[in-house]
C-alpha cells in the first residue's frame, strides 16, 4: 500500500447526504476506551495484530466484519464473532478499529495504546423503516451549511448538481408522456396551432393551478375513460372530481421522484414531486437511505426494488431521528451521519433499483395483457439494463459504476482537505486513489471530466467497399464496443441508427438493393399502396400527409416488404432459439428507390420520378438529408439506406414506438450486447463513366422516435459516436 497523504484536490463522496447535526450527541456510535489499564503504553511503529469481537445483543454476529478505519482490508468474523485485524500504524491520523454489518450502525474503538486484551464491540440493527422520515436536501448551489450535504461534501454536491439524478423529477419529456402535455408550447397560439389544447392543469412542481398545452397520449389521461377528452377537464385539473381521476401512476414517480414525502413506499402521482422531491429527484439522501435492494422484483422504485432505511430511534433536539447514511464504506463513524455498510453500493444490484422494470398491465383492461404465448408471466421487459450487465462477460467484475461513477484522485469523500482536521472519525478517513467516485453519474452524453462521453466509446463502425458489375457494393460492420450493456440500453424510446451512402463525383448513388433504415429513422408520414395510398398517373393520393413541408426539402421513398423476417440476435427472447425470425419483428424490405418532391397538397403527393410501385408497397415521406452531423437536428431517415437499432414497443392499436405505459408487446429488440457485431450490406447503382465512388457511414444516437419529439416540441438531435469514410475504385 502506498502512502497516503492529505493532498488539496477535488473530493467526492460515496455518502452524498449529510443530516442536520456535523456531530451526533450519542458517543455510543464511536465508543472510545480511554482507560490506561488496559493498555501496553503506546503505539508501535510496526504493524501489530488486535483480536477484535463483535457482538449483537450478546452474541456473535455472524457476516459483520472488522477493520482498521481507512483500511479497505475487510476481516470477516468466525462463528464466535471473533477476527483478528492488523494495525497499520503508519495509516495517517486517528487509529481506529472498527465493527460493521449490514442493517447496523459502524461502531469503532481509537486506539492509543496496543490492547492487552480483546476489543469488544457490540453492534446494534437499525430500526426501520420510518415514514415520517423528511429528506434532506443536497444544497446544490447554496455552499456550506449544516443544512445541507454541501457543509462537508463540496464537491459530491457540485457534480451530483450536473446529472440527470438531480433533474429526474423536473425532466419535462417525463412530466409530458406522464400528463398528455406539451410543455414547449407555452402559450394557446402555439398549442392549437399545434394540435393542442390550452386548458386548466397543474404545475409541476407546485400543483397550483395554471394553463399549460395537451397534446397526444399521456399516462393519465390514457388510464380514464372519463377526464383528457377534447370537451372534459385535464387529468391534472385541481378541480377535478375524484370519480374521474386516472386510475394509475405507472410508477413513474417511483424512480424520478422518490423523495415524496408521503405515507406510503410507492406508487404516487408524478404531480406530488415538491420541494426536495422534485428540485433535487434521486437526492443523496433519498440514495443513501437505501438499505438494499431486491432484485426479484419485478418494479423498479419505490415499492419495488428499493427497499429504504429510514430510521425510527429518536434523535435530537435538531434531528429528530437518529442519523443513519448507507453506502459502500464499513467504517463511517461520524456522529451526523452514522454509516451502515451496504455491500451493495459497489455493486450493479444497486443500480438495478430503477434501471430495470419489467411492466404489468398498468389498470384493469383485457386490451393492456400481453400475449401469454410470448410473455407468459404477464409482464413486459420495457427497461432491462442491469438484466443485459448480468448476461455480458462484464459481469461481475465491471459494475456499473466502473463507468458511470469513475474513480477519482481524492483525499477522502468529505473534502476534509477545507477543514482543519485530523483523518479520522470526524473529518473520515484518507482514502487510496480510485475508492472515492465521482457522483455526476455520466449518461451517453454528458461530458466527462478526464475522456470523451461514453457515447463515443460505445460503438464503432467500419466498411468496405467493392465494385461488382454495375454496382457498388458497401459492407458495414457495427460493433458495441465498450458498455456494460445493450447498444441502446434504456428507455426503449432509444434507437442507433446507421446512416450509409455512396458518391460518385459528389452526385448521390440510387440504393439498388440491400439494408434500409425502418421506420425507427423517423417518417414524416408512412402508408401502404393499396391501402391508406393510392398511386395515379402522376400523383400519389395519400391521407394523412403532414400540412406545411416545404415540397422541395422532401424525398419520397419506398421499399418493398419481401414476405421474409430478418433473423438476429437480440436481447431475451429475441435470443431464444425457440423464436422464429417472425416472432423477432424484423421485416425484410427491398429498397425501391428515393425521389423528389414536386407539389404537396392535402392528401395529393406529386414525385420528381415514377417510382416501380405495386400494392403492399411502403411509403416513407422524409427529408432530403446528407451524412448526419454532431449536434444536427434529427431528420426524418426512413426508407433511407442504412440499418437501425432499437426496442419497439407496441400498443393494443398496432402502434410502434409508443412510451412503455401503453405497450401490450415489445415486437422488436434487435439490441447489440456488449462486444457483439452486426453487419449490413448496402448496393448502389453505378453510373457508367464513374471511376472512383466515395462511401461514407455514420453511427447516430436517438434520444427519443422523431415523431414523438415533433409531436411534443422537443428539441431532437443527432449525436454522432462512429464514422467511416473510404474510396472505391476499380
Amino acid at each position: 500500500m502506498t502512502p497516503r497523504t492529505l493532498a488539496a484536490l477535488p473530493a467526492l463522496l460515496l455518502f452524498c447526504a449529510c443530516p442536520t447535526d456535523p456531530v451526533d450527541d450519542d458517543d455510543s456510535a464511536v465508543p472510545v476506551d480511554d482507560d490506561d489499564d488496559d493498555t501496553t503504553g503506546g503505539l508501535p511503529d510496526s504493524p501489530f495484530a488486535v483480536r477484535v469481537v463483535v457482538l449483537e445483543d450478546g452474541e456473535p454476529l455472524a457476516g459483520a466484519v472488522a477493520l482498521q478505519g481507512g483500511s479497505t482490508d475487510h476481516v470477516p468474523v468466525d462463528g464466535q464473532g471473533e477476527a483478528v485485524v492488523t494495525i497499520d500504524p503508519t495509516i495517517e491520523g486517528e487509529i481506529w478499529v472498527i465493527a460493521a454489518a449490514a442493517g447496523r450502525r459502524s461502531v469503532g474503538e481509537m486506539l492509543l495504546d496496543v490492547p492487552d486484551g480483546d476489543v469488544v464491540l457490540e453492534l446494534v440493527p437499525v430500526e426501520v423503516d420510518n415514514i415520517d422520515y423528511e429528506f434532506q436536501p443536497a444544497g446544490v448551489g447554496k455552499g456550506q451549511s449544516t443544512e445541507w450535504c454541501s457543509h462537508c461534501h463540496v464537491t459530491f454536491v457540485e457534480q451530483f448538481g450536473t446529472s440527470t439524478h438531480f433533474e429526474a423529477a423536473r425532466d419535462e419529456q417525463v412530466h409530458d408522456v406522464y400528463a398528455g402535455t406539451a410543455a414547449a408550447f407555452d402559450d394557446a397560439d402555439s398549442c392549437t396551432d399545434a394540435g393542442g389544447l390550452w386548458r386548466a392543469g397543474s404545475t409541476p412542481g407546485t400543483g397550483e393551478a395554471t394553463e399549460r398545452c395537451y397534446l397526444g397520449h399521456g399516462l393519465l389521461p390514457d388510464s380514464t375513460g372519463t377526464c383528457g377528452g377534447a370537451e372534459e377537464l385535464a387529468c391534472d385539473d385541481p378541480d377535478l372530481p375524484e370519480a374521474w381521476r386516472p386510475v394509475a401512476t405507472g410508477g413513474c414517480a417511483d424512480c424520478h421522484a422518490p423523495a415524496i414525502q408521503a405515507d406510503t413506499t410507492g406508487g404516487h402521482d408524478l404531480l406530488e414531486a415538491t420541494g426536495i422531491a422534485y428540485d433535487e429527484g434521486v437526492t443523496c439522501d433519498l440514495c443513501h437511505k437505501v438499505r438494499a435492494v431486491d432484485v426479484e422484483a419485478d418494479a423498479g422504485g419505490l415499492g419495488g426494488r428499493l427497499l429504504l432505511g429510514r430510521p425510527l430511534e429518536e434523535g435530537s433536539a435538531t434531528n429528530p431521528f437518529r442519523p443513519v447514511m448507507y453506502g459502500p464504506y464499513a467504517d463511517v463513524l461520524n456522529g451526523g451521519m452514522l454509516g451502515s455498510w451496504a455491500p451493495v453500493f459497489g455493486s450493479a444490484e444497486l443500480c438495478s433499483g430503477c434501471h430495470e422494470h419489467s411492466q404489468a398491465p398498468l389498470w384493469d383492461d383485457p386490451a393492456l395483457v400481453p400475449d401469454p404465448a410470448r410473455w407468459p408471466d404477464g409482464t413486459l421487459p420495457v427497461l432491462s439494463t442491469y438484466s443485459e450487465w448480468l448476461a455480458s462477460s462484464l459481469s461481475p467484475g465491471s459494475p456499473c459504476q466502473e463507468c458511470h461513477m469513475p474513480p477519482m484522485v481524492a483525499a477522502n469523500s468529505a473534502d476534509l482537505e477545507l477543514f482543519e482536521l485530523e483523518p479520522g472519525a470526524v473529518g473520515g478517513f484518507l482514502r487510496d486513489d480510485g475508492q472515492v467516485r465521482d457522483h455526476s453519474f455520466y449518461g451517453p452524453l454528458e461530458p466527462r471530466q478526464l475522456g470523451p462521453r461514453l457515447l463515443d466509446t460505445a460503438g464503432g463502425v467500419l466498411i468496405e467497399g467493392s465494385i461488382d458489375g454495375a454496382e457498388v457494393v458497401v459492407d458495414a460492420e457495427m460493433t458495441n464496443l465498450q458498455t456494460g450493456h445493450a447498444l441502446p440500453t434504456g428507455k426503449a424510446l432509444r434507437r442507433v441508427l446507421l446512416a450509409v451512402e455512396a458518391r460518385c463525383d459528389g452526385e448521390l448513388l440510387p440504393q439498388t438493393a440491400g439494408g434500409t433504415i425502418s421506420e425507427l429513422g423517423g417518417a414524416l408520414a408512412t402508408g401502404v399502396v393499396g391501402e391508406d395510398v393510392t398511386v395515379g398517373d402522376a400523383t400519389i393520393f395519400w391521407s394523412g400527409l403532414p400540412d406545411g413541408p416545404e415540397p422541395s426539402s422532401l424525398r419520397l421513398r419506398a421499399v418493398r416488404p419481401t414476405g421474409a423476417w430478418v433473423d438476429y440476435q437480440g436481447f431475451g427472447p429475441f435470443r431464444d432459439p425457440s423464436w422464429t425470425a417472425e416472432d423477432k419483428g424484423l421485416p425484410e424490405v427491398l429498397p425501391l428507390g428515393e425521389v423528389a418532391v414536386t407539389d404537396l397538397g392535402p392528401g395529393t403527393l406529386v414525385p420528381a420520378d415514377v417510382l416501380p410501385l405495386t400494392d403492399g408497397d411502403v411509403l416513407h415521406l422524409g427529408e432530403a438529408a446528407g451524412m448526419p452531423s454532431e449536434g444536427d437536428p434529427s431528420l426524418a431517415l426512413a426508407g433511407s439506406p442504412g440499418w437501425d437499432w432499437g426496442r419497439v414497443l407496441a400498443d393494443a392499436d398496432g402502434a410502434t414506438q409508443v412510451p412503455h405505459h401503453r405497450a401490450v408487446d415489445v415486437v422488436r429488440d434487435n439490441r447489440l450486447l456488449p462486444y457483439e457485431t452486426a453487419t449490413t450490406q448496402h448496393r448502389f447503382a453505378l453510373p457508367d463513366g464513374c471511376a472512383q465512388v466515395t462511401a461514407s457511414a455514420r453511427l447516430v444516437y436517438r434520444r427519443y422516435p422523431l415523431g414523438l419529439a415533433r409531436e411534443r416540441g422537443w428539441e431532437l438531435l443527432d449525436h454522432v459516436f462512429g464514422s467511416a469514410d473510404i474510396v472505391v475504385s476499380e
